[in-house]
């Protein structure tokens, strides 16, 4: 009870220091605010390296800012691609495109998604607390897509029964010797005046 009161009596004291006039402080509203959630989802952030120093927190109000890609920068892969920056508040959750991206205590975040479609070419990012939500709509460019490939047509293969064209013929009366050989060897010949070879 009497930690309590305490504690009642060091929140008012403090409040009374930062604004004399007794009038409540305004509370910073992003413009492009929505509605606010009723649960905070979060990505989980992978664990700290323990050889660098802890990831200060930053508890301000949404301020959603992308360092990379540009804006309206054209995305060069295929497929998927990195988007990193910042929401302003550590204790934030955010979904770009509908993905849970891992936001780090200091706000900033770093996501590895599949590239925006050609027929929606942007990331939609949505950063929200307990108390408020932010939308921020970031457009960037794609790669066309290559030209169809055409497969070149199957090789023609030989005709066996044409193979019998390929041979010369050369007229039996002329060659003698050859006329022998083709006797001797059982060579072939197309009719009685020529040889095939």
């Amino acid at each position: 009870m009497g930690i309590g009161v305490v504690l009642a009596a060091g929140a008012c004291a403090t409040t009374a220091a930062t604004t004399p006039s007794g009038a409540r402080p305004p509370v910073p509203h992003p413009v492009h605010s929505v509605p606010a959630r009723l649960g905070v989802a979060r990505a989980p952030v992978p664990a700290p390296n323990p050889k660098l120093p802890p990831v200060p927190l930053v508890n301000g109000p949404l301020d959603v800012r992308v360092v990379y890609p540009k804006d309206d920068a054209l995305i060069m892969s295929r497929d998927s691609n990195f988007i990193f920056g910042s929401v302003g508040n550590g204790t934030a959750g955010l979904t770009i495109n509908g993905e849970l991206v891992p936001v780090w205590p200091n706000g900033s975040f770093l996501g590895w998604l599949p590239n925006p479609p050609a027929s929606a070419p942007y990331y939609d990012l949505v950063a929200y607390t307990a108390t408020d939500t932010v939308r921020t709509r970031y457009p960037v460019r794609l790669r066309p897509s290559p030209p169809p490939v055409t497969p070149p047509p199957p090789p023609k293969l030989p005709n066996p029964n044409a193979l019998r064209n390929d041979f010369v013929c050369i007229p039996a009366l002329i060659f003698t010797e050859i006329l022998i050989a083709c006797t001797i060897f059982g060579w072939g010949c197309d009719n009685s005046s020529s040889v095939l070879f």
